[in-house]
């Protein structure tokens, strides 16, 4: 069986680093910002007052105690930040491929005035869990969110909805550029199988594109838009874009995109 590497992920906080250990490095800052702090006060003390018997214990010693004390705690409290921090992001992530999750994919749509919304559904994926097994089924989902990723561009969000459900996610982007970036998409995914271990898995993805826009519905709307423009693109044959609400015009589409003959959700069959 091959490794699944995740296109991103964020590994887990072992127990090791839940206990925040000090360390080498610590123990030196530490005695350093010491050293430098007891040198400074006695010299500071002993220019304003001179040398007298109660220096020593009102002065150096509550420093070599309480210095290194407060410096190894800012410390550890910077270090459980970053493991908050850490925690917060898993939380987002989907375990699995590492896009975001339904939730923190919807929150960045709801974030957001206006976009497009991209939803996508692998074809036949039950029939790669029946052929070739479960962990072969996790191998495609992983290598189709490193496709998609790569293929949605920078200012995308991309997640995984559940199954074998993705969404992407444009600000700002109009249905025609929404569009373009689906079939991008979709070539991604359709030029080259899906390899676990030495055998080839076939796949496709079937795409719905719907746009969010003020005063058209908000994010529900949107959502089953592009939902139902997804279900029009597996009842044509799979494997396509379908673009919800006005057809778009042959001269607005891209050339690839007219030669596959994109459709409207809106439009007939």
């Amino acid at each position: 069986m091959s490794q699944i590497t995740p296109f991103f992920s964020v590994p887990p906080p072992s127990a090791r680093a839940m206990r925040v250990p000090l360390t080498w490095r610590d123990v030196i800052f530490v005695a350093s910002i010491t050293s430098v702090s007891v040198i400074s006060s006695f010299i500071l003390t002993y220019w304003q007052f001179g040398w007298n018997e109660g220096m020593f214990t009102s002065v150096i010693i509550p420093l070599v105690i309480a210095l290194p004390v407060s410096t190894w705690m800012a410390r550890q409290n910077a270090r459980i930040i970053a493991l908050n921090r850490q925690l917060n992001e898993l939380v987002r992530r989907d375990p699995l491929t590492g896009l975001l999750n339904r939730r923190a994919f919807l929150a960045v749509v709801e974030a957001s005035p206006a976009g497009v919304l991209i939803m996508l559904d692998a074809d036949y994926f039950k029939v790669v869990n029946d052929t070739w097994g479960h962990p072969a089924g996790d191998a495609v989902l992983v290598d189709l969110a490193a496709r998609l990723g790569r293929s949605a561009g920078p200012v995308a969000a991309l997640g995984r909805l559940g199954g074998e459900e993705f969404a992407a996610f444009i600000p700002r982007a109009d249905p025609v550029e929404g569009a373009l970036v689906a079939e991008r998409m979709r070539q991604a995914v359709a030029g080259a199988p899906v390899m676990h271990g030495a055998t080839a898995i076939p796949c496709t993805v079937s795409i719905g594109v719907a746009r969010l826009a003020p005063g058209e519905g908000g994010v529900v709307a949107a959502l089953v838009a592009a939902d139902a423009a997804l279900y029009r693109a597996k009842e044509a044959g799979r494997n396509r874009v379908i673009v919800s609400g006005p057809p778009i015009q042959a001269a607005e589409a891209p050339p690839a995109m007219a030669r596959r003959g994109l459709r409207s959700a809106g439009a007939k069959s």
